[in-house]
């Protein structure tokens, strides 16, 4: 009887322990996929990226694309200044609940190699330029069949050029909306 005793209450704590193992909060993924975003003013992105997704509330990511530039009135002696260029950007997003999807908050920061094209009244030109943008971000992950997601987000920014190869082009405040879609692992 003891036997079967000791043999019940030590079955009885594996359980415990195996149950109490599996009541981790949220999991891991990894997001692929591409997002389109629209730069008002200052032209158009695209690019692929990848995240890594906390167990709970934090994702990382890391993009890469091109950048179709039109700064229209950005230049305070050229009228039209239009390019593009490759970049790559680092970020971090703030899930609130404890899985990544639904709302979030996240800073993020792209650099681009630029290469614009500039008019002014008189004279004609081109700058090849390092910029940054530094940006905050809020959007919505909506989640399909916990394997997809369509993102919409919005960020508001600044472009600064870092270096530049040629005459001064213009720089600013920006605003960003755009989509990404994708699939997480």
């Amino acid at each position: 009887m003891l036997k079967k005793s000791v043999l019940s209450f030590s079955l009885f704590i594996i359980i415990g322990i195996v149950a109490k193992s599996q009541e981790s909060v949220g999991y891991t993924t990894t997001d692929i996929g591409g997002e389109f975003q629209w730069h008002s003013p200052g032209g158009y992105s695209g690019m692929l990226h990848v995240a890594f997704n906390g167990a709970i509330h934090s994702g990382f990511q890391v993009r890469a694309g091109y950048m179709i530039a039109d700064r229209k009135d950005w230049g305070d002696l050229h009228n039209i200044e239009k390019g593009g260029g490759p970049g790559a950007g680092l970020g971090y997003r703030y899930y609130f609940p404890y899985r990544p999807h639904q709302f979030f908050l996240g800073i993020r920061s792209d650099i681009w190699r630029l290469k614009i094209d500039w008019e002014g009244a008189l004279l004609k030109g081109t700058t090849k330029t390092w910029t940054i943008q530094p940006a905050a971000e809020a959007g919505y992950m909506i989640l399909i069949n916990d394997m997809a997601f369509i993102t919409p987000a919005v960020s508001a920014g600044y472009f600064s050029n870092l270096s530049t190869d040629g005459a001064a082009i213009g720089e600013g405040f920006v605003f960003s909306a755009g989509i990404s879609i994708g699939i997480k692992f």
